[in-house]
């Protein structure tokens, strides 16, 4: 029979049929492969045992049965190859990826424990998903409580997915998004858990908020156009400047805001904005909704999109009305002051002078050097 047996089965076979013949088994069983006449190997479940012996306990009759299991085998296989096929992809992924039963992480692939700073799985086998986490979540509620919220939210609906605040073994903090998928073996319910990290992400979302929130109450008029001039975004300070309110601007023109004799100027400063330059304390005339003329002072940039391709603008202007009144009767009272008159000189309180009109140049002879 020796030759009909696969090589690498013979020695486990004759193993195991020689314990059965000393009589240290109660059968033999042993699969094994065995040549096909036609050449092929089969897998065949060799089972039998010892039916009788002589008077020195020699057996001397063996009865079995030879059971063609190759289908089985075959499918035996498959499976084996998709278990390793899956084993691989969970721990080649450079994803991080989980396994929870209980409550409790029971395995975890290599990018999980290199987010969280652990050395090896020993450091995370049987620990709670709380255990790395703060103890509060951003909404202030105790990460053990919310905890069992999201694992019975993920068995109850078959999936879920949020956002969780975790702590490395360094302390530091970092933010995911978290999915959860109940697997279920018979009566074993385990998650996988799958994190994206968004800590990124979560910090530009608090500069963009911080952003909006200067925008939003800036004292400033703080508008966005494209390049067509179309207003796409209005801040409250605009709607205090001009009277406009958000709703009666965004998608209107920017040019219902110039007086007719200043028409041009926008498409100037689009033309500038087009090229990729800046437009900075641009001072000119507006009209706010009332009809009043106000003057302000407008810095103007082009606004870029992720290719560097110029597709729009922002406009900072602020209304310097009173700043430009105050100027005027300045300029005014300088000028009445230097057509006086009468001699006028100002010191500081160290009795220097600062300033002199010509009428004391032409009374004292000096000039304004000395």
């Amino acid at each position: 029979m020796a030759e009909f047996v696969h090589p690498d089965d013979l020695q486990r076979a004759n193993a195991l049929l020689g314990r059965h013949l000393d009589g240290q088994s109660d059968y033999y069983e042993c699969d094994v492969r065995m040549r096909h006449k036609n050449g092929r190997w089969v897998w065949i479940s060799d089972r039998g045992r010892v039916t009788r012996r002589d008077s020195q306990g020699r057996p001397t009759v063996i009865s079995g049965t030879h059971v063609d299991i190759s289908e089985r085998k075959a499918a035996e296989q498959r499976v084996l190859e998709s278990e390793e096929r899956f084993r691989r992809l969970f721990e080649d992924s450079r994803q991080p990826l989980m396994l929870v039963e209980d409550g409790r992480f029971i395995d975890a692939n290599r990018a999980a424990l290199d987010i969280l700073g652990l050395a090896g799985l020993t450091e995370l086998i049987g620990k709670t998903p709380a255990q790395f986490s703060p103890e509060l979540q951003p909404d202030g509620k105790p990460s053990a409580v919310k905890v069992k919220e999201v694992m019975d939210t993920a068995l109850r609906e078959g999936c879920h997915r949020f956002e969780w605040e975790h702590c490395k073994l360094d302390g530091s903090h970092f933010f995911a998004e978290v999915m959860l998928t109940p697997i279920r073996f018979g009566e074993r319910s385990i998650i996988h858990v799958v994190w994206t990290d968004i800590t990124q992400r979560k910090l530009l979302e608090a500069r963009m908020k911080q952003f909006e929130a200067i925008v939003r109450f800036s004292d400033d008029a703080i508008i966005s156009k494209d390049l067509d001039g179309i207003i796409v975004s209005w801040n409250h300070g605009a709607e205090l400047m001009y009277g406009y309110s958000a709703e009666e601007m965004i998608g209107n023109s920017i040019r219902r805001l110039l007086p007719l004799d200043r028409l041009d100027e926008e498409d100037l400063i689009l033309e500038k904005i087009k090229r990729g330059e800046y437009v900075e304390h641009f001072e000119t005339v507006r009209i706010r909704k009332n009809g009043e003329t106000i003057q302000i002072s407008a810095t103007i940039s082009p606004i870029r999109d992720d290719k560097g391709r110029v597709v729009g603008a922002s406009k900072i202007a602020r209304d310097i009305t009173e700043r430009k009144k105050y100027e005027a009767e300045l300029d005014k009272l300088s000028l009445t002051v230097e057509q006086s008159a009468n001699v006028v000189i100002i010191t500081n309180l160290d009795a220097e002078i600062e300033y002199v009109n010509a009428r004391f140049l032409e009374a004292t002879g000096y000039s304004v050097k000395k």
